[in-house]
């Protein structure tokens, strides 16, 4: 099975039993169910990145301006999928 389907079919499993539109999908919970049946195997990378997520719509303007801003500054590529220059 791809890489990727295997936390699709967690996301489904927690789409129906979920039951609402409020509910967070909890993407370490998703992988701590896959490590555990044994179906992933993780590697965990450390970095030095500020961490800035995305939980609820009221959230997505602090986040589109703090990945502006390290657009800006050169630390986050403008366009995620070109190749970086060397």
């Amino acid at each position: 099975m791809l890489r990727h389907a295997r936390i699709l079919v967690v996301f489904a499993a927690f789409l129906a039993a979920s039951g609402n539109g409020d509910a967070e999908f909890l993407l370490p919970d998703a992988v701590r169910t896959l490590i555990r049946e044994r179906r992933a195997r993780v590697k965990v990378l450390g970095g030095a990145g500020e961490w800035c997520g995305v939980t609820f719509r009221a959230d997505r303007p602090r986040v589109v301006r703090k990945i502006a801003e390290l657009v800006a500054r050169g630390v986050y590529p403008r366009d995620l999928w070109e190749e970086p220059s060397p």
